[in-house]
């Protein structure tokens, strides 16, 4: 849908400020980006225009919404939680031969990472950051860890289950295209 026809179709239904609509159609339709662009700002900024929430709104009545259910939810969690244990368990002793003089990106810690963490492990990791990003959580973040890697292992669930529902990928951000991917091993 584009943006002037869903601007249209929430001036006739939402009976909303028809001037500022009407203005945002214009700029829209001559080209003029960056006046659009500015009128966006002040219009996040200001509370006299809810249109906007009423544009996120229709937006997001198109995405199609899949949940996980009880039994799913507790698979994710429970996968998130063993391989948290095993990130923790990885990075502490990462941290120790770092400590000791290591190179953290050296083959031998490659070779130990990928002694412990099975490539589907590493998939979800690689969500989250590298290993230097994984490091430096694990010594300053580990609850930030702990819910991310929850959050990316709930996300890569989701887009499993959008694939086996058939979901086109044209319903789907880039960034749910981007864990697609990754779920299918496409890299």
């Amino acid at each position: 849908m584009k943006i002037i026809d869903l601007l249209n179709m929430l001036k006739e239904n939402y009976k909303l400020e028809k001037s500022m609509i009407d203005y945002t159609i214009d700029l829209i339709r001559e080209n003029r980006i960056e006046d659009f662009r500015a009128l966006m700002v002040s219009i996040s900024k200001s509370k006299k225009f809810d249109y906007i929430s009423k544009l996120q709104e229709a937006i997001d009545l198109n995405k199609p919404i899949i949940k996980l259910d009880e039994i799913e939810h507790k698979r994710v969690y429970t996968y998130a939680d063993k391989l948290f244990s095993k990130v923790t368990s990885v990075f502490d002793e990462i941290d120790y031969q770092v400590g000791i003089g290591q190179d953290i990106d050296s083959k031998q810690m490659t070779n130990f990472i990928y002694a412990n963490l099975d490539e589907k492990d590493r998939k979800v990791l690689r969500l989250i950051g590298d290993r230097h990003r994984l490091l430096f959580m694990i010594r300053n973040a580990r609850t930030t860890l702990q819910e991310q890697i929850m959050q990316k292992v709930e996300d890569l669930s989701v887009e499993r289950k959008k694939s086996v529902l058939g979901i086109s990928m044209a319903q789907k951000s880039d960034s749910e295209n981007r864990i697609l991917k990754l779920v299918n091993g496409k890299q």
